[in-house]
């Protein structure tokens, strides 16, 4: 199933999404799990991960300046939906991380390129 099949199949949203690609993790009890935030709102956010809780923990999800207590609402092939606790600022989410989205975007770039 693809990314954007996933996003069709859950969108049942309350409130905008807004894409992203800044890396995070995700706390479960006192497991850290690396994963790549994909899109966030006020009352949740899309994840990738190479493993993931199961639907209905409840886990801490970490970014910079970022730390929001939230429940897995759904889990697909490596992706998972949250539904936070409480309502953030995804807007302001999205500026405290545009340095590490950047650093991302020039590491996929730089690992593209292929020495002749």
């Amino acid at each position: 199933m693809s990314l954007s099949n996933i996003k069709t199949k859950h969108d049942e949203r309350r409130s905008q999404r807004y894409p992203t690609s800044f890396p995070g993790k995700l706390t479960v009890w006192r497991k850290h799990l690396p994963v790549m935030i994909t899109d966030i709102s006020r009352s949740g956010a899309l994840l990738a991960a190479s493993e993931l809780p199961s639907v209905g923990e409840e886990v801490v999800l970490k970014a910079r300046l970022l730390e929001v207590v939230a429940t897995v609402a759904w889990t697909n092939s490596g992706f998972a939906g949250l539904r936070f606790h409480r309502d953030i600022d995804p807007l302001e989410v999205v500026r405290q991380n545009v340095d590490e989205m950047r650093a991302f975007r020039t590491m996929r770039s730089f690992s593209s390129i292929r020495p002749e």
